[in-house]
């Protein structure tokens, strides 16, 4: 489930937190970059790599743009509907 909350960081940019699976679904989606006909918002990989874990509620924290929550949608959307046959890479 993805959780949204206030604004914080700058102006254009929403909370949104993660489970750890949906973490490594994206992390998926944005190693094939090179291989969608729609590829993930740009700025996407870098906040995925910028994003920070909190352990003790389990979610990963990203402060995302308005295109890359709708990125993030429709990654774990076609994560979903792979199968989940995907191994995440080590990005994450």
């Amino acid at each position: 489930m993805i959780i949204f909350a206030a604004r914080e960081a700058a102006p254009d940019r929403h909370l949104v937190e993660l489970i750890p699976s949906q973490m490594a679904a994206l992390c998926v989606f944005v190693g094939l970059t090179d291989r969608l006909r729609v590829p993930p918002a740009d700025g996407l990989a870098e906040q995925i790599r910028a994003a920070s874990c909190d352990h003790g509620i389990n979610r990963w924290r990203l402060y995302l743009t308005q295109e890359q929550m709708e990125s993030v949608a429709y990654g774990l959307w076609l994560h979903r509907m792979t199968g989940r046959l995907l191994v995440s890479p080590a990005c994450c």
